[in-house]
């Protein structure tokens, strides 16, 4: 694995590396290609001591940040839950085979407006979609702190989206076919 630590606000020390190495090894077991990155980052904003971490694993990437008053927890707790959160998709992955993937290409997004002649493309956005069910495409927008998902719906076998409501639950918007 390769380690990328570094630092906002906050020198990082060698012993805070090794720190940080010697706590990430617990979860390079799950890892087959040695080329994987783990991205650290830390950061210090008042009396908060904010530790984030990033890797993909098996075409997820999770995001991991957590806070306390001491650096070292900070790590300690993004690292258990980093750990936490690869060994459910690895036993999602060991245990569930049948998954299907299929592509899906997201079109242009352009602004028309009167005081921009210009045609600006936003975001040009290309995603793999997987087949899994309401509940794990909310677990899955959760993980990653999306506004939205998409996802391709086990059961309908239709692409459907699934958001956050202001007001607090989800909706999931589904194709009238």
């Amino acid at each position: 694995m390769n380690y990328i630590i570094s630092g906002r606000n906050i020198d990082v020390t060698p012993a805070l590396k090794e720190d940080i190495i010697r706590k990430a090894k617990k979860i390079e077991r799950f890892f087959t290609n040695t080329d994987t990155d783990i991205h650290i980052t830390m950061r210090v904003q008042r009396f908060r001591h904010i530790a984030n971490a990033t890797v993909k694993y098996c075409g997820h990437v999770i995001k991991v940040e957590k806070h306390t008053e001491d650096m070292y927890a900070s790590i300690d707790e993004v690292i258990d839950t980093l750990e936490e959160n690869i060994k459910k998709l690895h036993s999602k992955r060991t245990n569930n085979g049948k998954r299907h993937i299929s592509k899906l290409e997201i079109s242009h997004v352009k602004v028309d407006d009167d005081d921009n002649q210009d045609d600006d493309i936003i975001t040009i956005t290309r995603t793999t979609l997987k087949l899994m069910d309401i509940d794990e495409a909310i677990k899955q927008l959760e993980l990653h702190h999306y506004q939205f998902f998409m996802f391709l719906n086990s059961d309908t076998k239709t692409v459907n989206t699934v958001y956050r409501k202001i007001m607090g639950g989800y909706c999931v918007i589904q194709p009238d076919i």
